[in-house]
Formats: C-alpha cells, structure tokens, sequence
C-alpha cells in the first residue's frame, strides 16, 4: 500500500483489502492507514477540504465501496467524508 498527499488530496493505493480492513473488526479501518491519514492531516486547518482518491489493483463492487466509505466516515467523521 502506498498512500501520497498532495496539496490536499490523499492518494490512497490499496493492494488487497486487508490493507485497509482492521484485523480485529471487518466494519474499522486498519490501524495503519488510519493512522497515516490522521499524521498527513495535521497542520491543515479543520474546515479545510480534503479529497481523498482511491485507487486499487483489485475489484471493488458498489457494496464494498459504501462500506469503506462508512469506515471513512465512522472514523473521522461524517463532514470528513462526503
């Protein structure tokens, strides 16, 4: 997994969906890329937008897309995540 931000925008690239699945609980972010967002996000001011754009080398269908989302959202957040 390798995740780049620049000027606002978080490039996620995900490799399998254990990269971004919590280990203990399927319905949380991994501690990892939790983490690292949270890090990449210090600094900027709180009402400031972010887009995040996520890429994989894998086949998302609709269902698991909105459940990542949901996990987004859950974790920071739903003004975080539109």
């Amino acid at each position: 997994m390798v995740i780049i931000m620049n000027n606002k925008t978080i490039e996620i690239y995900l490799n399998n969906k254990e990269e971004y699945i919590n280990e203990f609980n399927d319905k949380r972010l991994s501690s990892n890329l939790s983490n690292y967002i949270l890090e990449e996000c210090k600094g900027i001011p709180h009402k400031e937008k972010l887009t995040f754009l996520i890429k994989t080398t894998f086949n998302m269908d609709d269902k698991e897309k909105e459940k990542f989302i949901s996990m987004l959202r859950n974790n920071y957040g739903r003004t975080l995540v539109k």
